[in-house]
């Protein structure tokens, strides 16, 4: 009997201990705060870390070379352009398991992928086709819900964003020494919202209608409500110069405004709070969501250090993420292991 009952025991302690190491590796692989797409290797990198104490991790393993994506990093997902036949791909789970799936419904080699502000929609924009196709349902049940000529759209309009419901499409074109900012319905009626210089940056706040644009000539900011109010936010008083992004708090109560005239980052708060206004020692390119309520990256990667907004922190700051080194200078420090 004792014979029989030891290795039974054995074996059982052995599970779970194993069970315990597969835990405890869970725990110290670390927070992500997000992903970022790496050019020069065609492919996706997670950044390992929190706002401050970050870090740029290895390329995931997608299977093929990433042409141009569009990342969804709350909900961890990605839809990208891959391989010869610029196929469309979506992939979910970046944080564990990826899994890919192709969406044979989407014309391959869109020239742009907009994603919604919660990545459950994406605007894909063929312009040597004339064509934008809409898709819903992300991540997991992506169909494309329509598809729209760009030649029922005023002439050389530009599309800035789409709805996380998918049925509206944010527009501008020029109309004159003005430009028109419009909302594009599900059945393709425009709906003028203002008139304003030419837009630089825009953007719908999640879950709703309501959009953030920014116009470049006189350097303001509105905010346009659901019924067509539109609201003055800032100008150059509050720091607006040259803006070039613009971006919205998953809470919907601050917005962000990139200024590459000034290298400066302002937060305006929607409830009618005084702005703010972060300096970045960079030349900002945009407004990228990364992990949190108010996280965003400002420069793109490459061999100088990657800049963030930390907006969570208790005074929000602008912190960076080392860059990654090169093999070989990996190697010559003795430290390619």
């Amino acid at each position: 009997m004792t014979r029989t009952v030891w290795p039974l025991l054995l074996a059982i302690l052995l599970a779970a201990m194993s069970a315990c190491a597969a835990d405890d590796s869970a725990r110290i692989s670390g927070p992500v705060l997000g992903y970022v797409v790496d050019p020069d290797a065609a492919g996706v990198r997670p950044i390992h870390g929190i706002p401050g104490a970050a870090t740029l991790g290895p390329l995931l393993n997608l299977g093929s070379e990433i042409h141009r994506a569009a990342i969804a990093q709350q909900t961890g997902h990605l839809l990208a352009v891959v391989g010869e036949d610029r196929q469309v791909m979506l992939y979910r789970n970046l944080a564990g398991e990826v899994s890919a799936a192709p969406l044979a419904d989407a014309p391959p080699a869109p020239d742009r992928i907009l994603l919604s502000p919660s990545g459950s929609a994406a605007a894909l924009l063929y312009n040597d086709r004339g064509l934008l196709a809409v898709l819903t349902g992300l991540p997991e049940a992506p169909a494309v819900h329509r598809t729209l000529e760009l030649a029922s759209l005023p002439a050389g309009a530009r599309v800035w964003a789409v709805s996380d419901d998918g049925a509206r499409l944010l527009v501008s074109a020029s109309a004159g020494e003005t430009e028109a900012v419009s909302l594009v319905d599900a059945e393709g009626n425009l709906r003028l919202l203002l008139s304003a210089g030419p837009t630089t940056a825009a953007g719908f706040l999640a879950g709703s209608d309501e959009v953030v644009l920014a116009d470049g000539l006189r350097n303001t900011v509105y905010w346009v409500r659901g019924e067509g109010e539109v609201i003055p936010l800032a100008g150059e008083k509050e720091g607006i110069s040259g803006p070039v992004a613009v971006s919205i708090s998953r809470d919907n109560r601050r917005v962000f405004v990139a200024n590459a005239g000034a290298g400066t980052v302002v937060v305006l708060d929607l409830a009618g709070g005084a702005p703010s206004v972060f300096a970045c020692d960079c030349t900002v390119t945009g407004l990228e969501r990364m992990q949190g309520n108010a996280v965003f990256r400002l420069t793109d990667l490459s061999g100088d250090p990657m800049w963030l907004l930390d907006g969570d922190a208790p005074e929000a700051r602008v912190v960076f993420v080392p860059p990654q080194r090169p093999v070989a200078q990996r190697a010559a420090q003795g430290d390619d292991k």
